[in-house]
C-alpha cells in the first residue's frame, strides 16, 4: 500500500472517539428507560401486548 492511500484510509480521532461517546450514550439511555418503565408499568399492560 502506498503512503496516500494508507492516509486516506485512516479516519480521524476526534471522529472515532465522537462514534464511541454517541454510542455510549444511546446504550446508557437505552438501559435507563427499559428500567424506569418496568419499574412503573404493571405487568398486566405487558401481558396485554
Amino acid at each position: 500500500m502506498t503512503a496516500a492511500k494508507e492516509e486516506q484510509g485512516r479516519r480521524s480521532p476526534a471522529l472515532v472517539e465522537a462514534s464511541l461517546l454517541l454510542t455510549v450514550f444511546f446504550f446508557g439511555t437505552n438501559f435507563t428507560a427499559v428500567k424506569l418503565v418496568v419499574a412503573d408499568v404493571p405487568p398486566v399492560l405487558f401481558a396485554a401486548a
